[in-house]
């Protein structure tokens, strides 16, 4: 409180006044130069573990998905390949946000629903036909191949809510 207000005086009269830091020297920097190196290295090393981390994790998804495809694709009955296929696709479709309403969808609403969400092509016009009127059909049309390969790498991307993951 200054000297010459009273007391009794309005809070807004008893404030003191505001107090300017002491200047910064002539063409320096309040940290030195040192410290704002070391806060760029130690921000550029959180960035690398940072972008490592999620990496490491997209990789370890996309090899899921490829055990999971690769052990259906495996199975000696082409019905069974195809059904376990759909059945999986459909599965990792419901973890979406908005994947309750793409299951309700069939034939090629629901092939257009899945090559929106990967950005691809690969359901309306590539191997991924299959999942279409292709289940009503004999299996041994099925590129067998090309689904085991493809598959692993959609799937990732569809399950994290976001387009398709860079081959």
């Amino acid at each position: 409180m200054t000297a010459d207000v009273p007391p009794d005086a309005p809070l807004a009269m008893r404030l003191n006044g505001l107090r300017l830091p002491p200047p910064i020297a002539e063409g320096g920097w309040p940290l030195g130069m040192e410290h704002t190196l070391v806060a760029l290295g130690l921000g550029a090393a959180a960035a690398l573990l940072l972008a490592g981390g999620i990496l490491a994790w997209r990789s370890r998804r996309r090899r899921f998905y490829g055990a999971l495809v690769g052990e259906a694709v495996q199975a000696p009955d082409p019905g069974r390949k195809l059904a376990a296929l759909a059945t999986l696709l459909r599965r990792v479709t419901l973890t979406r946000p908005d994947g309750a309403a793409g299951v309700r969808l069939s034939g090629e609403a629901w092939l257009a629903w899945l090559d929106e969400r990967t950005g691809s092509t690969f359901f309306r016009e590539g191997p991924g036909r299959v999942f279409g009127e292709g289940l009503y059909r004999p299996a041994a049309e099925a590129d067998w191949t090309a689904l085991g390969r493809e598959l692993p790498r959609l799937l990732a991307g569809l399950q994290g809510g976001r387009r398709g993951l860079p081959p």
